[in-house]
């Protein structure tokens, strides 16, 4: 009997040792599915982000590629661009020398040089007008003077006489022009276009028209262009009253 208590402890030891084994393997394996849960959420969340990467990179290469073409087709462009200009600036200097022909008596050298002054004047005159330029960008101060640098005191006096017949055939295109815009609804009559020519040519002329220029200089709204002005200028007087108020309503832009 003194035995009893001693098997009993044994017993007892043995069931919580069976209990025990039993049931660590189910927690065990619990926990094994959880962490293969967990590493298979991670797996397919880092699968979804490596796909977000590598569209993210393949939508990058395709932006590359795009940009690439395009930074080549920039570079073709200012090719063609600059050829055009050189071929530009030939045609523009062998049209100009050939203006000079059985005029001047010109040597090779001051052919090259005057053409130079021609182009970069013409170019300068372009550009300014679409606002690329500036005055401070003007290439000199007067061309014809330094043309006349490069030529001789016979050929000076040769080359004023052709500046001043191209400026009269100049002015004299514009006034062409200008009378040629007025409408036939002002009704202008033959000898009211050629007051309002004469009238015109002397506002446009340099040796006639400081006061004329002066004038626009001076006007502070500027509703017109400046030939435009002129010739609203030249025609105020010459025109009735219902042809000028016609000829203004034709010139709004």
């Amino acid at each position: 009997m003194k035995s009893f208590p001693f098997i009993v402890c044994i017993v007892a030891g043995l069931y919580v040792g069976y209990f025990i084994g039993k049931n660590n393997p189910v927690e065990v394996q619990v926990d094994n599915r959880k962490q293969s849960e967990a590493i298979t959420s991670i797996d397919e969340n880092a699968s979804e982000e490596i796909g977000l990467l590598r569209k993210q990179i393949a939508d990058l290469q395709q932006e590359q590629t795009s940009l690439t073409e395009q930074l080549h087709g920039y570079e073709e462009m200012k090719l063609e661009k600059s050829a055009a200009r050189v071929e530009m600036k030939r045609k523009f200097i062998e049209i100009r020398m050939k203006d000079y022909e059985g005029i001047l008596d010109l040597t090779s050298d001051q052919k090259e040089r005057i053409g130079e002054i021609e182009w970069a004047q013409f170019d300068y005159n372009r550009k300014f007008r679409s606002g690329e330029y500036t005055v401070k960008d003007k290439p000199f101060a007067n061309e014809r003077e330094e043309i006349e640098r490069l030529l001789s005191d016979g050929q000076r006096k040769i080359y004023a006489d052709y500046i001043e017949a191209r400026i009269v055939t100049a002015f004299e295109s514009i006034v062409v022009s200008k009378i040629g815009q007025i409408p036939v609804t002002v009704g202008i009559s033959i000898e009211q276009r050629k007051e309002i020519s004469e009238i015109l040519y002397g506002y446009l002329h340099p040796d006639s028209g400081a006061e004329a220029r002066q004038r626009w200089e001076n006007l502070k709204q500027r509703s017109y262009d400046r030939e435009d002005q002129l010739l609203l200028w030249a025609a105020k007087d010459v025109l009735e009253e219902e042809q000028y108020l016609a000829l203004l309503q034709s010139l709004k832009k």
